[in-house]
């Protein structure tokens, strides 16, 4: 290898140790203000839409001290469908599938709720779970 090869290939080693530092630095900075926006909004990760690991589950960094853990179940409406009084232009769907044990619906539209599928892999068919209209 000449020389001149080997003071490139040092370069970019050096360079890309910078470039790894300062990521680290700007991962730091970017959690900081993220933290700080959640705190100042009062949010929590189910608020926000991220998926909620082992990791994130018991910090306190989206949560006030004192404030209660509210689970992902009991902060959405157990409908299933679209939100009674869509309010943004989309038109309510009625629901057609009630879960006689917790009284969730589900509209039929979208992914089937876990309730209804364990039920199908049980046995029962959707019909069983049917509103009467």
């Amino acid at each position: 290898m000449t020389t001149k090869y080997k003071e490139v290939l040092q370069q970019i080693d050096q360079l890309k140790s910078e470039a790894a530092a300062l990521r680290q630095t700007a991962i730091v900075e970017a959690k900081e203000r993220i933290k700080v926006l959640m705190e100042g909004h009062n949010l929590n990760w189910e608020e926000v839409g991220a998926p909620v690991t082992n990791a994130t589950q018991g910090r306190a960094v989206a949560r006030k001290a004192g404030r209660k853990r509210q689970s992902a179940s009991a902060a959405k409406p157990k409908t299933g469908g679209k939100r009674q009084g869509a309010k943004d232009g989309r038109s309510v769907v009625t629901p057609k599938y009630r879960d006689p044990k917790s009284g969730a619906t589900w509209s039929g539209r979208g992914k089937t709720p876990r309730w209804i599928a364990a039920e199908l892999k049980k046995g029962k068919t959707r019909e069983h779970f049917a509103i009467a209209r």
